[in-house]
């Protein structure tokens, strides 16, 4: 015997579109074991893309001499 989901993929589909709705940027779903749903939103700026900052700068100094 298989046991019945306790939450369905629809239940899930519903609470996503209900906090994208309120505003929030839903970025982690996780589902308790008595079928809980906890939407997480994030809160922290991205990291910073060292690399990408070190291009343009590289960039812009090859840009000057030419």
């Amino acid at each position: 015997m298989t046991r019945r989901a306790t939450f369905t993929q629809a239940e899930l589909t519903r609470a996503i579109k209900g906090a994208k709705a309120a505003g929030m940027a839903v970025t982690r779903c996780e589902i308790s074991p008595d079928g809980g749903i906890v939407l997480s939103e994030a809160t922290e700026a991205p990291a910073e893309d060292v690399f990408g900052t070190w291009k343009a700068k590289r960039e812009g100094h090859a840009q000057r001499r030419s």
